[in-house]
């Protein structure tokens, strides 16, 4: 007797089978030019061999000078600068200099001498060495989707060609009525457009499809093809040969070979599709009907992908009211084309034809909906949602974060990616991302702060009044004395020294250390040069000052010499009411987790917070069940 379906099932139980029963990725990688690259998964983080720009640059016409000739200059007060070198938009600042003066800002007194009437700070109008990125730095991630605007700033920074993760898939098609693509057929024939078809699907996600011969209806030129793609390749797609006629060989053959998982889905079109497993690897026997095989590709086979850490793009939902009755058999899983058009400000949408062979359907289609197992069809005039098959951006993944940026945060983007999350960065100052963070503009906040003194409370009091958040410490930072040689905190008024941006968190750590050792904090403060960190690096490196405040990573990814003398915490915040949401919560989940922890240590200039959660809610008074660390790493 001819036993049709093996184990008919749901569409639910196939999915979660195919997913479970291979859910580790091949480790298969390959490397391809840059031109190809576009659409591919980056297998490994994308280092950036040197610094962009490598040398500071005028970012505008003008004059460069070195930032102390400038100082107390005002209108009452001009000063005269004999050594200031005239430079065009692009040009490389001269060694020394460490700020431009604009033309029209400056008054010429004599042959290269000009008079200034307002004192300039260092970096003013310069592109600082390594303001796009540094020598290094993680351009992309592993797990990254390459774009088109991608490619360019990878060959920006000399990068030819890409690491990516791929996966090969043999692709049988099998039938003696098959002939090629580019054949007439005669009358019994059929030219082979299935495996065409899945081999562009396929390439749309990133990975390798290798096509075989067309294979005649015989078991054991079935069983031969078979057993040699399966070895060579990561999984095989078999076309035809599915259901249970008299020349259907693909189930018998991948039991003999192996074992099959599930013969047969309650799904329309599709229904007779198998799902193998022959040397541990995924063989998916897909019907000869085109239809009935873009919805294996798109509801079994594209699922599995993204487990595997491939970009499958999420259709956008459209409502849409039937122009007419559909009706469904009930207690299967159905998929229907549409075409739509809007008509009087609604979207009135068309069933078309629902035979699985009837291709025309495929290309007439605007629209796929999907009609659940629980229901009959719909009325016409029903507002149904369906998915546009036109190619639109996937938003859901994305963690949007707004503040003060850390190179901390490109680790955990990187883990990120590893949970099919996006990290998309702002970087806004404290303030803003604040501000962002209160509008509901962004799932979190980045901000630093002195762990010591208590200043996260006051944070939440004035920026996000009466509006519940939690924080989750990132990491500390470990700040201290950076310069071309070794320079204790005593040093600072010995020496050229540039100093934090006032109102800064840095400055205020910085501050209470110079109180504690007792050196001159309030006077060197008020009097002092000043600059962000970009800044301080491009000052030291150029000469221009002795040492600077930084960070530990900032400081030896520069070259230069660094002495710690405390550190800030790093923080990310975010409303309580968001908490339940799953990117939200994979993002604090890893963040909280052993391996985040293991990162940061292994980070030199970082180390754990205490991971203790801040709450704060309706203006109460920020606490903790666990005392702050103070401490710094030793370098």
């Amino acid at each position: 007797m001819v036993t049709r379906y093996l184990n008919l099932i749901s569409l639910a139980e196939a999915k979660k089978i195919i997913c479970t029963a291979f859910s580790s990725r091949p480790e298969r990688t390959t490397t391809v030019a840059l031109s190809e690259s576009v659409g591919r998964i980056v297998a490994e983080d994308l280092i950036v061999p040197f610094t962009v720009p490598p040398a500071p640059l005028a970012a505008m016409d003008g004059y460069a000078v070195a930032s102390t000739w400038t100082h107390g200059a005002s209108d009452q007060n001009p000063v005269t600068v004999p050594g200031a070198i005239r430079v065009n938009t692009g040009n490389v600042m001269p060694e020394g200099t460490d700020a431009l003066i604009m033309v029209e800002d400056t008054w010429e007194i004599g042959d290269g001498i000009i008079q200034v009437r307002s004192a300039v700070r260092p970096g003013q109008h310069v592109r600082p060495a390594g303001e796009d990125v540094t020598l290094g730095q993680i351009v992309f991630p592993a797990g990254h989707c390459i774009r088109p605007a991608d490619t360019g700033a990878l060959a920006t920074y000399a990068c030819t060609s890409v690491p990516v993760r791929d996966v090969s898939i043999g692709l049988i098609p099998t039938g003696s009525e098959l002939i090629p693509p580019g054949t007439h057929p005669e009358p019994g024939q059929v030219v082979e457009s299935n495996m065409e078809m899945t081999r562009a699907f396929l390439k749309t996600l990133g990975v390798t499809p290798v096509m075989y011969p067309i294979t005649p209806d015989s078991p054991e030129a079935i069983r031969e093809v078979v057993l040699d793609a399966i070895q060579n390749n990561d999984m095989v797609i078999i076309s035809a040969g599915s259901s249970a006629g008299t020349r259907d060989f693909t189930s018998r053959v991948i039991q003999e070979c192996g074992e099959v998982l599930f013969h047969g889905v309650s799904m329309k079109p599709g229904k007779p599709v198998i799902c193998g497993n022959i040397f541990k690897k995924p063989v998916i026997g897909m019907p000869g009907y085109p239809l009935s095989a873009v919805v294996i590709l798109e509801e079994l086979i594209a699922p599995l992908f993204a487990v595997w850490g491939f970009f499958v793009p999420k259709r956008q939902k459209i409502e849409v009211f039937l122009a007419q009755r559909l009706v469904s058999d009930g207690g299967i899983d159905e998929f229907v084309y549409l075409s739509a058009g809007k008509i009087n400000g609604k979207y009135i949408a068309v069933p078309l034809s629902r035979g699985a062979g009837v291709q025309m359907a495929a290309l007439s289609a605007d629209l796929w909906l999907h009609i659940p197992p629980e229901i009959e069809g719909y009325a016409e005039g029903t507002v149904v949602t369906a998915a546009s098959l036109f190619k639109e951006p996937t938003l859901d993944a994305t963690i949007l974060v707004a503040g003060v940026h850390d190179p901390i945060i490109g680790v955990a983007d990187s883990m990120m990616r590893g949970r099919g999350r996006i990290i998309r960065f702002r970087n806004t100052g404290e303030v803003s991302g604040l501000l962002a963070l209160a509008s509901n503009a962004c799932h979190l906040a980045a901000v630093r702060y002195d762990p010591t003194s208590g200043s996260v409370g006051d944070i939440f009091r004035r920026w996000l009044p009466g509006i519940p958040v939690k924080t989750v410490p990132v990491a500390d930072i470990v700040y201290g004395i950076a310069g071309n040689a070794v320079y204790s905190i005593q040093d600072i008024s010995l020496v050229r020294f540039i100093f934090p941006l006032q109102g800064s968190p840095q400055e205020a750590l910085l501050y209470r250390l110079m109180k504690e050792a007792g050196t001159d904090g309030d006077t060197r403060l008020e009097n002092s040069i000043r600059g962000d960190e970009i800044a301080i690096l491009s000052a030291l490196k150029n000469g221009s000052a002795d040492a600077g405040f930084c960070s530990e990573y900032n400081a030896r990814s520069a070259g230069l010499s660094f002495s710690p003398i405390g550190n800030l915490r790093y923080d990310l915040i975010y409303r309580t009411e968001m908490e339940q949401e799953q990117a939200l919560s994979d993002c604090i989940s890893i963040i909280t987790s052993d391996a985040w922890k293991k990162r940061v240590q292994d980070t030199p200039g970082y180390f754990v917070s205490d991971q203790s959660e801040v709450y704060h809610n309706k203006r109460k008074k920020i606490e903790s069940d666990s005392p702050s660390r103070t401490g710094y790493r030793e370098p």
